[in-house]
């Protein structure tokens, strides 16, 4: 939130503030599951899973919102990979 306010002058939003936190929430479990699957000896999911999962988790629409899509992807695969190579 300091880094927003920093950069466009003024607090984030309830909403943006919210969805923030629901990444990172997310970004967590995904972690924990990294783990988990690495534990089991299961494979890591595929770079096409996250995109999919941001799609569903937002209700977006892939066409309209690709580059937000696919930095939210990236970051929670991050997370995910995070914790599977962790083991």
């Amino acid at each position: 939130a300091a880094v927003y306010e920093q950069e466009y002058g003024q607090k984030p939003g309830e909403m943006v503030l919210r969805i923030a936190e629901h990444i990172l929430k997310v970004g967590k479990m995904l972690t924990e599951l990294g783990q988990k699957d690495a534990r089991e000896g299961k494979r890591a999911y595929s770079a096409t899973f996250f995109p999919a999962l941001v799609v569903k988790a937002f209700r977006l629409d892939m066409e309209k919102a690709r580059e937000m899509v696919q930095a939210v992807a990236d970051l929670w695969q991050s997370d995910y990979m995070d914790g599977y190579n962790d083991i």
